[in-house]
């Protein structure tokens, strides 16, 4: 590779980088105004002066305020999920990596950034029936993939003995999430002490090992 060609690509990456840095913040600029304001009010314009930008640039790439909020909620869930993607190692022996991966998953559903969004979804979802279901694929769908994945991989080892992986996968986030979820979705207790995060992640441990570890731990 010539010195000329090597410029001219660390210039590309410099720009895309740019690109993508500016995209960021502006879809995090139109994700806090919608959970600040609510779908209904917000308004491009305010999104365009908050995130710096032209109306004219953000409807060359997002054509409605619809699918500015759509890819707004995308990008929350993405982020979120990049968060717990790293935390089910499978070298990890079972009670580590679910301890890590439970109090992971309670820490991202209990944000509040995560909550409103939550609730903003329910929301709208009589205005927009399918974001309650790109929500789903994009944030707790694929969770529940990436668990289904390490449950195989564990068996495969020897670690784990499951029948169904499914219902497993599903038996161990709703214990993480559970009673949590919903009061802090309906306002009432929105930020459980760190104690009583422990503990719901300790026990949801115990139980899941009891009844699927090869040799109890």
């Amino acid at each position: 590779m010539t010195k000329a060609s090597a410029a001219a690509n660390l210039t590309q990456s410099t720009a895309e980088d740019e690109l993508d840095a500016r995209l960021r913040f502006l879809l995090e600029t139109a994700a806090a105004v919608f959970l600040a304001v609510g779908y209904e009010a917000a308004s491009v314009g305010e999104i365009a002066r908050r995130a710096k930008a032209s109306k004219q640039t953000i409807y060359s790439r997002y054509p409605s305020k619809a699918e500015l909020f759509q890819a707004a909620v995308t990008m929350r869930a993405d982020v979120n999920f990049r968060r717990l993607s790293g935390l089910l190692v499978s070298h990890h022996p079972p009670r580590k990596a679910l301890t890590l991966f439970g109090a992971g998953l309670l820490e991202i559903v209990l944000d509040p950034n995560a909550v409103a969004t939550l609730q903003l979804v329910y929301m709208e979802s009589r205005r927009f029936p399918e974001l309650g279901k790109l929500l789903y694929d994009r944030g707790a769908g694929r969770c529940f993939a990436l668990m289904q994945e390490y449950i195989r991989q564990q068996c495969e080892v020897g670690a784990l003995r499951v029948t169904d992986i499914a219902i497993a996968a599903e038996q161990f986030m709703d214990m993480i999430t559970g009673r949590l979820l919903m009061r802090a979705a309906l306002g009432l207790a929105p930020n459980p002490p760190a104690l009583e995060r422990k503990l719901r992640v300790d026990a949801a441990v115990d139980v899941f090992l009891a009844a699927y570890a090869v040799t109890p731990r």
